[in-house]
């Protein structure tokens, strides 16, 4: 459930969207509640045709903001606002698309070496592995994914700075077509997020969810939905009062998927949310923990022409928080972006995103050392390169702006990211 977390060079949240890779899965497969919003940026080329490949990469960035905040904040991490960060890495991919049996498998190990910042330099592994089966009318597949690296300084609070965070998914899932125009899934997953930090929160989530769907030429897929998911938190070496011990959420609602015209393809869904945290004994007085209102998310992508491809999404969502003293957050986001290719080697891209994050059933007698309601917008830019069959050169560029209830971690930043790699 850490759908916020935005990194460079391939970082992010453990996701397993390399089941998209088999095509059994893709087209038997129908949505089953809330999904984490696609990024801003366009893909980067494809390196390489082989079923499998190394890949070897050196990304050089530049960061005018790495304290995440303002120069009071930055005193306090004792960290150096701007800085290089030289961040060499290896990759390895391998996927086999046989449409009844498919198999990815897909790593990113690197290191994040800060130049001024000793304390930020970290390893980044993102690594995540998919495979389905088809068994007649069904589908079955099952996914493992795993990401480790630092904790971004806006995620942490103001006296943490050094913190490893890694994270783990196991999942599975089936889809079955009932007949020619209705269809089933079944989904369970496990994962789990762990700190090295003590102050800071693990947890572990458990869930469930489901779907029937209807598809006719006119309406496109209609689903009803239902999902179930328990948080317990855990591990805390240092305990503050108002810390929750566990989140339940359930969703329940509808979605729909169809293709508008030849060029405009859109989904949508609408789900009603209830969240429950239990405070245990150390709920505090006027502490609220628990959220009924609606969730949702919804995208557009829009091919303009053979060179642009248009995207828009949104989506609002109840996370768990690595945080003590707040029950959860509610997730507000909103993301446009353009990819346009302007040659077989050369391709362009333009993103903006908007974000909310609020935290509810925050402690209200606790110091507060972190932000509870905090709006951020990126804009993102990007060129990419293609050198030769197997090698590419990249530049990125972001600007971020960040406002907050606490004047500490209000900031702007600006990222310019220069990228060669290369495949074999």
């Amino acid at each position: 459930m850490l759908r916020q977390r935005l990194a460079y060079a391939f970082a992010g949240a453990a996701t397993m969207v390399l089941i998209s890779v088999a095509p059994g899965v893709a087209r038997a497969q129908a949505s089953v509640g809330p999904a984490p919003m696609p990024g801003a940026a366009a893909q980067p080329f494809a390196l390489g045709g082989l079923p499998f490949t190394v890949g070897l990469q050196e990304r050089t960035t530049y960061d005018t903001n790495v304290a995440r905040g303002n120069d009071i904040n930055a005193a306090i991490r004792d960290v150096n606002t701007a800085d290089w960060i030289i961040a060499p890495s290896v990759t390895l991919n391998y996927s086999s698309a046989n449409p009844r049996q498919g198999f990815a498998l897909k790593g990113y190990f690197g290191y994040d070496y800060y130049v001024r910042n000793e304390i930020l330099r970290r390893e980044s592994i993102d690594v995540s592995a998919a495979g389905n089966a088809t068994f007649g009318r069904c589908v079955v597949g099952g996914q493992l994914a795993y990401d480790r690296g630092q904790s971004g300084l806006e995620d942490l609070t103001l006296l943490v700075t050094k913190n490893t965070i890694q994270t783990y998914t196991i999942s599975a899932n089936e889809s079955c077509a009932i007949g020619p125009a209705v269809t089933q899934t079944i989904s369970v997953h496990h994962s789990g997020t762990q700190n090295s930090t003590s102050s800071l929160v693990d947890y572990d989530t458990n869930g469930v969810s489901g779907s029937i769907g209807y598809s006719n030429r006119a309406l496109g897929t209609v689903s009803l939905v239902a999902s179930y998911d328990k948080t317990d938190y855990k591990n805390r070496a240092v305990v503050i009062l108002g810390t929750p011990n566990s989140l339940e959420s359930t969703d329940i609602g509808v979605s729909i998927s169809r293709p508008i015209g030849a060029r405009l393809a859109g989904h949508a869904g609408v789900f009603y949310n209830t969240s429950t945290s239990n405070l245990g004994p150390g709920a505090l007085p006027g502490q609220n923990s628990d959220f009924d209102g609606l969730t949702a998310n919804a995208g557009l992508t829009y091919t303009v022409g053979p060179r642009l491809v248009l995207n828009a999404n949104l989506a609002r969502d109840v996370q768990a928080t690595i945080r003590q003293t707040a029950a959860y957050s509610v997730d507000d986001r909103i993301d446009i972006s353009a990819g346009y290719t302007l040659s077989s080697r050369i391709h362009l891209s333009l993103g903006s995103t908007w974000s909310k994050q609020s935290f509810r059933g925050t402690a209200p007698l606790v110091l507060q050392t972190a932000p509870n309601q905090v709006d951020l917008w990126t804009l993102t830019a990007g060129a990419s390169m293609r050198l030769g069959r197997n090698s590419a050169l990249s530049a990125d560029y972001s600007h971020e702006n960040s406002n907050t209830d606490l004047a500490l971690f209000d900031f702007k930043s600006d990222r310019i990211s220069l990228t060669i790699s290369t495949s074999f």
